[in-house]
């Protein structure tokens, strides 16, 4: 159980209210803000930190107790859903045409929107993950969105896929990343819904607060707020269930035991730690955006 301590108060990252204090986990402090009810950590991790999480060990290993056993192996089951997104962008803009993918690691999405018919390109922190992608023979780009050497309004489509819970800076990222988007631009993004049923039965245990990975746990109401206040138009907000391999649904466990380590160790590499199994606990939320006039 994550440990529970006197009332703080924190600055919500995302709208700027009072975050009161909710949960101690991994030694991080998590807050709430009352305001727009965003979970947040509070103090952000040092550059140091954040630079340690996503070395080669987040996409191989999972040393630490989150990321990637094998990042390509873990995506795998995604492909049919990455093609689902796919076909919701379509419907607002289509190829051909430039899409940016924020957060592309070893340029799995990407491969798939390449061969779709769209330009694309992506930026990745880790350079691990940003060589990996390059040699698969994708145009990523190792640093932050901040640093792409990309024209203003270059851009038809920027996708973030489990991104933005993971910079320090939503507000920062969504305004980068509308710079780059041309007039009625779109801008897809998946991220953990810390208002569902499930997160909140779960409260403290649920999976997806794993600080130092994840910073910003954003709901259906602040995901909207945000976006309308950084310059877009939300188009559609819906939750689009997952596949993952076996493996990945057993190491996931392992955030509440560890014995679900040691079994997906066991069953990792193997035909039953490959298999796909589908999950939608509405805990994951799809949004589409558009760019609104200046």
């Amino acid at each position: 159980m994550p440990e529970q301590r006197t009332e703080q108060l924190a600055v919500c990252a995302v709208c700027g209210g009072v975050g009161r204090f909710a949960y101690v986990k991994r030694g991080f402090e998590i807050y709430r803000c009352s305001e727009c009810a965003t979970l947040f950590v509070s103090p952000i991790p040092t550059e140091e930190q954040l630079a340690r999480i996503y070395s080669e060990n987040y996409f191989v290993g999972a040393g630490e107790g989150y990321g990637y056993a094998n990042y390509d192996e873990d995506k795998r089951p995604s492909i049919r859903v990455f093609h689902k997104y796919l076909d919701m962008i379509d419907r607002h803009r289509r190829p051909p045409g430039m899409m940016l993918d924020i957060g592309a690691a070893t340029g799995f999405f990407l491969q798939i929107a390449v061969q779709r018919g769209w330009s694309a390109v992506g930026v990745e922190l880790s350079d691990y993950a940003a060589s990996a992608a390059r040699s698969k023979g994708l145009d990523v780009r190792t640093g932050s969105m901040a640093q792409l050497a990309a024209d203003p309004e270059s851009m038809d489509v920027i996708t973030m896929w489990d991104v933005i819970e993971h910079v320090p800076d939503p507000r920062k990222a969504l305004a980068d990343a509308r710079k780059l988007l041309k007039p009625g631009g779109i801008l897809a993004l998946n991220t953990p819904d810390s208002g569902s049923l499930f997160a909140r039965t779960l409260g403290g245990r649920w999976h997806l607060i794993i600080p130092p990975e994840h910073l910003c746990l954003l709901n259906r109401h602040s995901i909207a707020r945000l976006l309308e206040a950084s310059g877009f138009e939300v188009l559609r907000r819906t939750n689009i269930g997952k596949w993952f391999s076996v493996a990945y649904v057993l190491q996931t466990l392992g955030h509440w035991s560890k014995t679900w380590d040691r079994v997906a160790g066991a069953v990792r590499g193997s035909w039953f730690g490959r298999l796909s199994v589908p999950i939608n606990f509405r805990d994951n939320m799809l949004v589409l955006a558009r760019k609104g006039s200046d």
